[in-house]
């Protein structure tokens, strides 16, 4: 009872328009369930409440129009259109709402009563068609319908609930069938495995009764063993004759196989020659062996033959000695497989030690030639790789060749086209800094009206070549003038005064844009250190650096490298001794300069010894420095007589250990005379000299 109290309380609460008799009886109705008792509640119609007794109004559905007093006749307005009555109705019942149902003439007798006011008008019908009671209601109808849509939601959420319970039931289901069938495999394979035993027991029993039936055999064989010892004391002597003989060709055989032994030795220490008449008389033996032991077996021939007549005679102890017999004759069989088997290995091992000589001749052999094969190989590498260098350079030439004539072509165009203007040395053309740092100010003078017609100025990297790759351009309208050129990304640039499409009248100086650049170079080794400095500013991390030929063009660069923060770029040395130049480029500029240092890559490799004279047996210090080349692991050093002139035939040689710079130490030759060093590198050839030292003369 508590319980369905508590229930009746809260729904009271929510639905306060109802009785608590109706909720309690709704309650009882489904078991004092509240989910489902609160749904029936939210669709049951809200009685009437009994309205208070109150003060007559007049008309309270439809109030008649407030009386008006009569206006002068003057003062009678004028009646408006049809649609000024629709406006003022349709501005009044926004105010209102569409709750109040009013017709249009009440509204727009009021709104004149009211001077025209709109919101004194609405006003004035809600003091008349204001009823607390209905608010009331519809305050309550709201707050049931939120409380509604509230238990909707959180049925909503019960069942959701409810749905994931059901859900990891059927999942536990599931589970739990998937253990049954586990459990009930398991139950099969236990049965399978009883099974199993089972069977297994039934074999042991059935191996038992076996072994049981070959007692009973054994036993009875065993008396019958005893029945033909008589007949066993007869066979013994001729066994143990037999076994005397096996155990005298044993014998020899040993014999046989020192002699063989020490004949082998005696051959590994002759020559061949010898050795192979060697082989001939032991194959000539072991021929005499063969023999022998075919005759030996035709004895045992016999003795068989003579065996089973004896057999044939004895037929009826025959029976009862068959499996001594096959035993026997298995131990015989046996022994003279063991006897030829011996033979074989013996055989076999000669055959071995044959091969095993022979192969190391081979290995010697396949070793010799493949060190020929690898000599030649890399002689022809290395032969190659200088004919790709001699191409490489060759190519270089021509491509050198190439710009210099496209640069003498381009020079004599543009002579033939100031020819053939002929231009007057009255014409000027001049670049200055306009007011922001990154626009040109092009000033120029024609001299005479005649260069007017169809003339523009364009603005060009400083290494473009071509007319037709402008920057930017802008027509000439004057005899003389300035024309600006603003937003003009960093790096040098010249201006360019042209007639008519691309004939050239002049070119002016050079001018950079953007902030200077200090650029410093040192070769050190095998690496150029470069070292950058933006004065005034800072680099941007997009800023590169690029390593030239002298010569090339921006976009045929050796290297290239983004700047640090370092202010310091290395680049790997081309070693290739020449003209450079490293030629720094600012972002956003792809290929226009800001700045150039040359520097020049020179032949500095020396070998040389600081003691040109020593006596024989001294020691002599070899200092050797090689940049131009790559260092690697095979570059070596040859001591050879003055005026040799084949490299292979050095008197001592040392290699580097693949380091370009260092020292390296030699024994002075015991015979007197005047000696020099040869500098070896591998990427020029295995016998290609690089470099000689001074002479060196050894005293007696």
């Amino acid at each position: 009872m508590d319980v369905q109290r508590i229930h009746v309380d809260s729904l009271s609460d929510i639905f306060t328009l109802l009785d608590r008799e109706t909720i309690a009886e709704v309650l009882r109705q489904h078991n004092n369930d509240f989910e489902a008792a609160a749904i029936v509640l939210a669709e049951l119609n809200v009685p009437k409440q009994p309205t208070q007794p109150q003060q007559p109004q007049p008309q309270q559905q439809r109030p008649a129009p407030v009386p008006v007093p009569a206006p002068a006749p003057v003062q009678r307005p004028v009646a408006p259109a049809q649609n000024t009555r629709q406006n003022v109705y349709n501005d009044v019942k926004n105010l209102m709402g569409n709750d109040i149902d009013v017709n249009q003439s009440t509204i727009f007798a009021i709104y004149e009563t009211t001077g025209g006011k709109i919101q004194d008008t609405a006003n004035i019908l809600k003091e008349m068609y204001h009823d607390p009671a209905l608010e009331q209601q519809k305050r309550a109808m709201e707050e049931m319908e939120a409380k509604r849509a509230h238990l909707v939601r959180e049925r909503e959420r019960l069942d959701g609930a409810r749905q994931q319970q059901l859900k990891e039931q059927q999942q536990q289901a599931q589970i739990l069938k998937q253990q049954q069938d586990r459990e009930k495999v398991e139950r099969q394979r236990v049965d399978k495995e009883k099974a199993v035993d089972a069977e297994q027991r039934e074999l042991k029993k059935l191996e038992l009764q076996k072994r049981e039936q070959e007692i009973v055999r054994q036993e009875e064989e065993r008396r019958k063993r005893e029945e033909v010892e008589l007949l066993n004391k007869v066979l013994a002597k001729e066994r143990e004759a037999q076994k005397q003989q096996l155990a005298r060709e044993q014998e020899e055989n040993q014999k046989l196989i020192l002699e063989t032994q020490i004949l082998r030795q005696e051959l590994q220490r002759q020559d061949e020659e010898k050795r192979k008449q060697e082989e001939l008389a032991l194959h000539a033996r072991i021929i005499k062996e063969n023999q022998e032991m075919e005759i030996k077996r035709k004895k045992e021939v016999e003795l068989e033959e003579q065996r089973r007549q004896f057999e044939q005679q004895q037929r009826l102890l025959i029976e009862q000695q068959i499996a001594v017999e096959d035993r026997r004759k298995l131990e015989i069989e046996l022994q003279r497989q063991r006897e030829v088997d011996q033979r074989k290995l013996d055989e076999l091992k000669m055959e071995l030690e044959h091969l095993q000589v022979k192969t190391e001749e081979q290995l010697k052999k396949q070793v010799s030639d493949l060190q020929r094969q690898k000599e030649m190989e890399l002689q022809r590498q290395i032969a190659e790789i200088e004919a790709q260098k001699q191409e490489l350079d060759r190519l270089r030439q021509v491509e050198m060749e190439t710009i210099l004539r496209e640069k003498e072509r381009l020079l004599a165009e543009k002579d033939a086209q100031l020819e053939k203007t002929k231009l007057s040395t009255s014409i000027t053309l001049q670049l200055a800094h306009g007011k922001e740092q990154d626009s040109i100010c092009v000033t120029y003078n024609l001299g005479t009206p005649i260069h007017t017609g169809h003339c523009w100025i364009g603005i060009y990297p400083t290494h473009q070549p071509k007319n037709e790759r402008y920057l930017s351009y802008k027509v000439v309208e004057s005899v003389e003038g300035t024309l600006v050129f603003p937003n003009v990304i960093p790096g040098h640039y010249e201006a360019r005064l042209f007639k008519d499409r691309y004939d050239l009248l002049q070119t002016s100086q050079s001018i950079r844009i953007g902030p200077e650049v200090e650029l410093s170079v040192n070769v050190v080794q095998d690496e150029i250190v470069v070292q950058f400095k933006i004065v005034g500013g800072t680099n941007n991390t997009r800023d590169w650096i690029g390593l030239y030929s002298k010569g090339l063009r921006n976009k045929k660069y050796l290297a290239s490298h983004y700047t640090t923060n370092s202010g310091t770029v290395i680049f790997k040395s081309p070693r290739v001794p020449g003209d450079y130049q490293v030629r720094y480029f600012i972002y956003p500029t792809k290929y226009n300069e800001q700045a150039i240092y040359p520097f020049t890559i020179v032949d500095n490799d020396r070998i040389e010894t600081a003691t040109p004279i020593v006596s024989r047996g001294d020691e002599i210090k070899v200092d050797f420095s090689v940049n131009t080349v790559i260092p690697y692991s095979y570059d070596w050093i040859g001591l050879y007589a003055a005026g040799e002139e084949n490299n292979k035939n050095y008197v001592e040689s040392k290699y580097t250990n693949g380091t370009g710079l260092g020292t390296v130490s030699f024994i002075a030759p015991s015979t007197p005379g005047e000696y020099e060093f040869r500098f070896f590198s591998y990427s020029k050839g295995k016998y290609n000299t690089f470099k000689v030292s001074n002479k060196v003369v050894v005293t007696p």
